[in-house]
């Protein structure tokens, strides 16, 4: 009987805590405002697009199909995926997601929601950039980061 108490007693605070979890996350929601929170995704996707594309990576999803929550880039050309992922997140602390089917190994996916704002979005830029040039790819970050500065200005 105490077995089963314990059981249904865990299972009652893992309950509350998503509850909990659940409120905070709807409390930020409304605290922002809906419409606020959808512009700054939307600001910052297209910061993200803007200053990738501008360091030489391509968007997979074609412009009128694009998420603003989810930006998913093609790999360079010889550019292995987990190196690159793994040296991402080792030296600069910045995880991306790899592609998965028949993507896997052809794309990446950078995240670009909950509260994302300008210093993500330049941060992620400027790691995924210099994770480049670690790996042989001569790019221009400081044109992504120019380009993307200017997209956040509507911040």
């Amino acid at each position: 009987a105490d077995h089963r108490y314990l059981q249904l007693s865990i299972r009652r605070q893992r309950q509350m805590c998503i509850r909990d979890s659940y409120r905070e996350a709807m409390n930020m929601i409304l605290e922002e405002g809906l419409e606020n929170r959808i512009k700054r995704h939307r600001v910052c996707s297209g910061a993200l697009y803007s200053g990738l594309s501008a360091i030489g990576l391509t968007p997979f999803a074609k412009e009128d199909s694009r998420s603003t929550v989810v930006i998913a880039l093609n790999y360079l050309e010889g550019l292995e995926d987990k190196t690159f992922r793994n040296t991402l997140a080792q030296k600069f602390r910045v995880l991306v997601a790899g592609g998965f089917g028949n993507l896997k190994g052809k794309v990446f996916r950078v995240g670009c929601m909950g509260e994302v704002n300008r210093y993500h979005v330049m941060r992620t830029i400027s790691s995924i950039a210099s994770t480049l040039d670690m790996m042989g790819y001569k790019v221009d970050a400081k044109a992504g980061l120019n380009i993307a500065e200017e997209k956040l200005k509507e911040l």
